[in-house]
C-alpha cells in the first residue's frame, strides 16, 4: 500500500508539472502577442492597422480565456466544469491540439506580428499519437513567443514540420538583431527552453538551439 501511495503521489506530481508547463506556454505566448499588438495599435499611423491589431487582441483574449478555463477544469478534483460557460460541445483547445494546425496557427501569429514567414508541413505528421502532437504544438507555441520577443523586428522566420525517416522533425528559424540592438538578448536559458527540451525527451526525442550566420535555429524531433 505504501508503494502504491508513493506511485500515486509521483503520478500526481508529474501531471501537475505537465499542467504547469501547459499554463506557462499558453499564458506566456498569448500575453506576449497581446502586448505586441497593443503597441502596434497604439503607434499605428493607419486607422485600419490599429483596428486589425485590436481584432487580434480580442480574438486571442477570448481563446486564452477558453484555454485557461479548460486547464482549470482539469485541476478540479470532482471533474465537473469550472465554469458553466464551458460546455462539452465547446471547440477543442488547450488539451486537444494538432501539430499540423499548429504550424498554420503560429505562422499566422508571426505574420500578425509583422514578420515575414515561410512554413511547410506534411500530413503524415497527423499519424503521430495525440500526446506527441501536443508536445510538438507546445514547442511551436513557446518558440513563437521567443521569436516575437527576441527576433529582428519585421525579419524573416520559418516553421517546418516534416517526417524524416523515423522522426517527426520541427525546425524554426528567425533572424537575430544586430549586435548592440536593444533586442539583442537571445533565449539562452530559462523555463521556456527547459520545458521544450523536457517535452522532447519525454518521447525519446531531441532538442537543440543554436545561432548561425545571423539566424537563431531551433530543432526538435520525436520518433514515429
Amino acid at each position: 500500500m505504501e508503494e502504491a501511495d508513493a506511485r500515486a503521489r509521483q503520478a500526481i506530481e508529474a501531471e501537475r508539472k505537465n499542467i504547469a508547463r501547459d499554463l506557462h506556454d499558453i499564458v506566456a505566448h498569448d500575453i506576449t502577442v497581446v502586448a505586441m499588438q497593443s503597441k502596434a495599435a497604439k503607434f499605428a499611423n493607419d486607422g485600419q492597422m490599429a483596428l486589425d491589431a485590436i481584432d487580434v487582441i480580442a480574438k486571442l483574449s477570448t481563446e486564452t480565456l477558453h484555454d485557461l478555463r479548460l486547464m482549470l477544469n482539469v485541476l478540479r478534483t470532482d471533474g465537473t466544469m469550472a465554469d458553466p460557460a464551458v460546455s462539452v460541445n465547446d471547440k477543442p483547445a488547450a488539451t486537444t491540439v494538432y501539430a499540423v494546425q499548429g504550424v498554420e496557427l503560429f505562422s499566422q501569429r508571426l505574420r500578425e506580428a509583422n514578420f515575414v514567414v515561410s512554413s511547410h508541413t506534411e500530413e503524415k505528421i497527423s499519424e503521430l499519437p495525440r500526446s506527441a502532437q501536443t508536445a510538438l504544438y507546445r514547442v511551436m507555441q513557446e518558440a513563437t513567443t521567443n521569436v516575437i520577443k527576441h527576433a529582428l523586428p519585421g525579419g524573416e522566420c520559418s516553421i517546418s514540420l516534416t517526417a524524416q525517416g523515423t522522426e517527426a522533425k520541427l525546425k524554426i528559424t528567425n533572424q537575430v538583431p544586430n549586435l548592440g540592438s536593444p533586442k539583442n538578448s537571445l533565449p539562452i536559458g530559462g523555463s521556456g527552453l527547459i520545458g521544450m527540451e523536457d517535452r522532447m525527451k519525454a518521447f525519446g526525442g531531441r532538442f537543440n538551439t543554436s545561432e548561425r550566420n545571423g539566424r537563431w535555429i531551433l530543432t526538435a524531433s520525436i520518433p514515429f
